[in-house]
């Protein structure tokens, strides 16, 4: 213990670690907060002027705006949006800003931006949107068939039988009607997954020099020769490196929900994710479900990078050398994700990397919104699940591999 608690020491008084830790945490509640400042909304004063807001105000406005809307849609919402927009239509021709008078798009169109989208992947005739949509392109009628499309879309996602019938499985379990509160978006869940990008790339500054600092100085020479000198100052540096991982995570997320709790509210995170902008999301996941998923996922990959770049730091000779395999391990699926075009024996590499659920176009936020399958065998398997496996067969092979590499380090 006492072993640990001076390692602890050591390493949290290295300015550059210090400097790292703080700015992980502070780095949190910034991310947190940016998604926020594009939200925007059209509030009416007192005098009947409309004005533009943003931020937290412009929630605040839409949640007022929208509060008719909130809970499930219903086919008596969906009809109370085609009734409202379709008399925008007959007399502007147009739902786009700059074709209809302000006050008209604020009543009638604004309100029903998230209703219209469904509408726009359902029951509206292919290639129109908001746009382009005219007076014929939609009656009353098509309320009660928004749901009937949906299902009949969801049955034609992929012309792969095998991942089409995965397809089918996964999408079952999603309820209709949807549920809806305003007012969040993917956003928040994008900087939360560029956080956890960064905080990836803190923590590989931070560990490359655990072991490789020692090689350089020559130092590791002289503590293998004391009687703690080598499996349990091995052991001891790997706990103490699982310890600020665990700490700084933990903390780091406990202030970005917190922050998005305070800005949005609780009820937001009922939204299914097919209220986020697109109906084709598979996973019957609400937005806290995914959140949660996100976390889950996220320390599981962090433990196998840290693991991974412990092995790197024991290996390599000097701390220059660690950084670039360690670097080079993060940034490889993103490469091979860019030049995939979805051929399956890429798309399973890109999965298979310590690093390939915090990669920030190769992520595991990013796998769980699209619908990415691999083939192995005669099975398909969803990428999410590669991901986390190979994360989880990662963390105690590199364990392993570093304590017996700094055991065995020749002098």
């Amino acid at each position: 213990m006492r072993l640990y608690v001076l390692e602890l020491k050591r390493l949290l008084k290295t300015r550059s670690v210090s400097f790292l830790l703080i700015a992980a945490l502070v780095l949190s509640a910034v991310m947190a907060y940016v998604p926020v400042t594009y939200i925007q909304a059209y509030k009416t004063d007192k005098s009947g002027n409309i004005e533009a807001v943003s931020g937290r105000e412009a929630i605040k406005v839409k949640r007022a705006d929208k509060k008719a809307l909130q809970g499930e849609m219903t086919e008596a919402k969906i009809r109370e949006t085609i009734t409202d927009i379709k008399e925008v239509l007959k007399e502007y021709g147009s739902l786009s800003r700059q074709d209809i008078p302000l006050e008209v798009y604020v009543q009638k169109v604004y309100p029903h931006l998230d209703i219209i989208a469904v509408l726009e992947q359902t029951v509206v005739p292919d290639g129109k949107n908001l746009y382009t949509m005219k007076y014929s392109d939609i009656s009353e009628e098509d309320a009660k068939n928004v749901y009937v499309a949906y299902r009949k879309n969801v049955c034609n996602l992929n012309q792969n039988p095998g991942i089409q019938k995965k397809i089918d499985q996964m999408t079952a379990q999603i309820r209709t009607p949807f549920s809806y509160y305003p007012e969040i978006t993917t956003d928040q869940l994008d900087y939360y997954e560029i956080y956890l990008f960064l905080v990836m790339i803190f923590f590989m500054v931070i560990i490359t020099p655990v072991f490789a600092t020692e090689y350089q100085t020559g130092s590791d020479q002289i503590l293998r020769c004391t009687k703690h000198g080598k499996f349990r100052l091995a052991v001891t540096k790997i706990a103490v490196v699982f310890t600020l991982i665990f700490a700084v995570f933990a903390a780091g997320t406990a202030v970005f929900s917190i922050i998005m709790r305070l800005l949005y509210g609780a009820e937001v995170f009922k939204n299914p994710l097919q209220m986020l902008g697109y109906l084709y999301y598979i996973p019957a996941f609400t937005v806290g479900k995914m959140y949660k998923v996100m976390v889950a996922g996220a320390l599981l990959s962090l433990v196998a990078v840290g693991s991974s770049t412990l092995f790197f730091s024991a290996k390599c000779k000097t701390v220059q050398s660690a950084l670039i395999c360690a670097f080079a391990g993060a940034f490889v699926p993103m490469v091979i994700f860019t030049i995939s075009n979805s051929r399956n024996i890429l798309d399973i590499l890109r999965c298979i990397f310590p690093t390939s659920g915090l990669a920030f176009m190769n992520s595991l936020e990013g796998e769980l919104l699209a619908r990415n399958f691999v083939q192995i065998g005669s099975g398909y398997y969803w990428t999410p699940y590669i991901i986390a496996i190979a994360a989880g067969i990662w963390i105690p092979v590199c364990l392993v591999v570093t304590v017996v590499s700094y055991c065995k380090k020749e002098a």
